[in-house]
């Protein structure tokens, strides 16, 4: 995958775990939206993975 992007392997996995760190605050923020309390945030993202077969 580096070879493919032309980057360092070491700057893949930073870029990686920025994307995931991003990706992440972006979802919580998205389901945030939808409930009445900042509490059900996590119950929400649990359900939806557990919808998703994870």
């Amino acid at each position: 995958l580096a070879a493919t992007l032309g980057m360092g392997e070491g700057a893949v996995r930073v870029a990686l775990h920025r994307l995931r760190r991003r990706y992440r605050e972006r979802l919580r923020a998205e389901i945030a939206e939808t409930v009445e309390t900042p509490e059900e945030v996590d119950d929400e993202i649990r359900h939806l993975f557990e919808s998703l077969g994870r």
